[in-house]
C-alpha cells in the first residue's frame, strides 16, 4: 500500500507540474483544447503513459486551468462540484462569461496580478451564495493554473474563535486555562491585571506562581469532589491568589474540565475576586455586633440613669431628661429592629416557602393594634397564599407600625388589604397620614444613597430587603385625599388543598412525597 501511495503522489505532482501556470510549461503539457480542434489530437500523458486528465480527476483538490485569453482549458471533477458547473459547458469559455459573479470580486485583480508579477496569488471570494472559496493562482507560460479550496467552515471557525477571543479578553472576571500539568495555557486581560504578572510570564508557568501548594492541593480535592466524582460540568472552589506584589486576593473560582479526544486536556477557571466583599462582610459583622449588642446595652444603662435622675429633678431639668429618654428609647428600638431583620435575612434560611395570608397577616395586625392601641381595618381575600421568607412578616409589621405612629390625622385610618393579582399576591398598607416623602421613595427606586439623597431611617430599607429576598417588590402611591399606599407584591402560592393533593399523588406514585418547597404549607 505505501509504495502505491507514494507512486500516486509523485504522479499527481508530475501531472500538476505539466499544467500551464503551475510551473514552467514543458512539451506535451495540457494546452487549450477547445471543441473542434481535432479528434485526432493525442491527450497529454504522464511518464507512465496515463492520460493527464485521468490523473487530475483522481486528485482530491479542485483545480482548473485558463489560457492566455482566460478561457477554460481544463476542469477536474472536484472543481466541477465545488463551482456547481458542468465541465463540458465551461471548456473553451471565458471565465468572466461563464462565471459572471466573479467579476464583482477580487478575483480578476488576483489573476492579473499573478500574470504581471509572475508570482502565486491567493484570494477568497464567495461562490454560489453561501460558500467561501480560496483561489490559489499559479502563473506560467500559456495561462494560469488555479487550485481551489473550500474555506467556508474554516472561516466560520475562525470567526467563532475570534468572537470567543474577544469575549474571553473583554470579560471583567479573570479567566485562565490550565493544562494537565497545571501550567497556564491561556489567560485573559483581567487575569493579567489581577495577578500583576505579564501575560508572557503567566503563560507557560505553573499555577504555583500565584497559588500556594496548600491552596492547590485543597483546590484539586474540591474539583475531584464536585466535578469529577459528582459528574458535574462546573464546580465552585474557594482559593487565595498571591499577586506579583505579594498581595493576597480571596477568590471564588468556577472550574470546568476541558475534554479532548475522550480524555481531559486541562481545566478552565473563571475567577471572581471577593476580597473586598469578604472584608466588607467582616466590617459589617463587627458593626452589627456593636449596634445590636453594645449600643443597646449602653443605652439601656443611659435610660435607667435618666429615669432615676428625672425622679430627683425639678420641672425644667425633667423636661430635658424626657428628651434624653425619648431619643435613647428610639435608639434601643432601632437596635431591636436591626436585630429582628438581621435574623430574618440570614442567608442560611433557604428557599421562600408557601404562607397563608389569612392567618399570618391577621396575626400581625392583631399584634400591632394591641401594642399601638390602634384600630386597623384588614381585608384578606380567601385563598390568598404567597411564597415568602419569615422576614416578610417583619416587613408587613414595620409598614403597619409606621402607618400608625406617623399618622397625624385627628381620626387616623390605617387599612391592610391582601388580594390576588394574577400570579402575584398584593399586601397593601394604606393610611391617611402626611404621606411618604419623595426622597424616601427615590432612594429605594434608585437603590442607592448619597449624602444629599438618603432615607431618614432604616425602616423602608429593611422592608425592601426582606421583600426582595422573597422574590417580591415594592410599589408606592398617594392615597386620596391624603396619605400614602405601600404595596408588597409577592409570588402567589397554590391553594393548600392543591398542595395536599399533589403530596398524596406523589406518595401514591412512590416518589417519596412532594417537593420540599411545597411540604411546609403554613407557619
Amino acid at each position: 500500500m505505501i509504495p502505491a501511495m507514494v507512486s500516486f503522489r509523485e504522479q499527481e505532482a508530475q501531472t500538476l507540474a505539466r499544467l500551464p501556470g503551475y510551473c514552467r510549461v514543458v512539451p506535451g503539457s495540457l494546452q487549450a483544447r477547445r471543441p473542434g480542434t481535432g479528434a485526432g489530437t493525442r491527450p497529454p500523458m504522464t511518464e507512465d503513459g496515463t492520460a493527464t486528465e485521468t490523473v487530475l480527476d483522481r486528485v482530491d483538490r479542485p483545480v482548473f486551468a485558463l489560457d492566455d485569453d482566460w478561457r477554460f482549458t481544463y476542469l477536474n471533477g472536484g472543481a466541477e462540484r465545488l463551482l456547481n458547473v458542468v465541465r463540458e459547458e465551461l471548456l473553451g469559455r471565458v471565465i468572466w462569461d461563464a462565471l459572471p459573479g466573479v467579476m464583482e470580486t477580487d478575483l480578476p485583480a488576483a489573476f492579473h496580478g499573478a500574470i504581471t508579477e509572475g508570482e502565486t496569488r491567493r484570494t477568497t471570494v464567495p461562490v454560489n451564495g453561501d460558500r467561501r472559496v480560496e483561489f490559489e493562482t499559479h502563473p506560467g507560460e500559456g495561462g494560469v493554473t488555479v487550485l481551489l479550496r473550500d474555506v467556508t467552515d474554516e472561516r466560520e471557525r475562525d470567526h467563532r474563535l475570534r468572537r470567543y477571543e474577544t469575549a474571553f479578553n473583554a470579560a471583567d472576571d479573570p479567566i485562565y486555562v490550565l493544562d494537565t500539568r497545571g501550567e497556564f495555557r491561556e489567560v485573559n486581560d483581567a487575569m493579567v491585571e489581577m495577578t500583576g504578572y505579564d501575560r508572557d510570564r503567566l503563560v507557560g508557568s505553573h499555577i504555583s506562581l500565584v497559588m500556594s501548594q496548600e491552596e492547590i492541593d485543597r483546590a484539586e480535592r474540591r474539583i475531584r469532589e464536585t466535578v469529577v466524582e459528582d459528574d458535574q460540568s462546573v464546580g465552585t472552589i474557594e482559593a487565595t491568589f498571591t499577586t506579583a506584589a505579594g498581595a493576597r486576593r480571596d477568590c471564588e473560582v468556577s472550574v470546568a474540565l476541558l475534554p479532548e479526544d475522550g480524555g481531559i486536556a486541562g481545566t478552565v477557571g473563571v475567577v471572581r475576586d471577593v476580597t473586598d466583599r469578604r472584608q466588607r462582610e467582616q466590617r459589617l459583622a463587627v458593626l452589627d455586633r456593636v449596634l445590636r449588642h453594645n449600643i443597646r446595652n449602653e443605652m439601656n444603662l443611659v435610660i435607667g440613669q435618666a429615669e432615676v435622675a428625672k425622679g430627683m429633678a425639678d420641672d425644667d431639668v425633667a423636661e430635658h431628661l424626657d428628651a434624653i429618654l425619648s431619643t435613647s428609647r428610639e435608639l434601643v428600638d432601632l437596635s431591636r429592629d436591626i436585630r429582628r431583620f438581621s435574623d430574618a435575612l440570614d442567608p442560611g434560611l433557604g428557599e421562600a416557602r408557601p404562607r397563608d395570608a389569612t392567618d399570618s397577616v391577621t396575626a400581625i395586625v392583631d399584634d400591632v393594634e394591641r401594642d399601638q392601641d390602634a384600630e386597623i381595618l384588614v381585608t384578606v381575600e380567601e385563598e390568598a397564599r404567597f411564597y415568602a421568607h419569615e422576614s416578610v412578616f417583619a416587613a408587613i409589621e414595620e409598614l403597619l407600625r409606621n402607618a400608625v405612629l406617623h399618622n397625624d390625622s385627628e381620626d387616623p385610618t390605617v387599612e391592610c388589604t391582601v388580594g390576588v393579582e394574577g400570579d402575584r399576591v398584593a399586601v397593601e398598607v394604606a393610611d391617611d397620614g402626611p404621606g411618604l416623602p419623595d426622597p424616601e421613595r427615590e432612594v429605594l427606586v434608585e437603590g442607592d444613597e448619597t449624602p444629599l439623597t438618603h432615607a431618614s431611617g432604616l425602616g423602608l430599607w429593611l422592608v425592601n430587603w426582606a421583600v426582595t429576598k422573597s422574590g417580591g417588590h415594592l410599589t408606592f402611591a398617594e392615597n386620596e385625599p391624603q396619605g400614602s399606599v405601600v404595596t408588597i407584591h409577592l409570588p402567589r402560592a397554590p391553594p393548600a388543598d392543591a398542595v395536599e393533593e399533589a403530596e398524596d399523588a406523589s406518595v401514591a406514585a412512590g416518589d417519596g412525597g412532594a417537593p420540599e418547597a411545597s411540604t411546609d404549607v403554613t407557619e
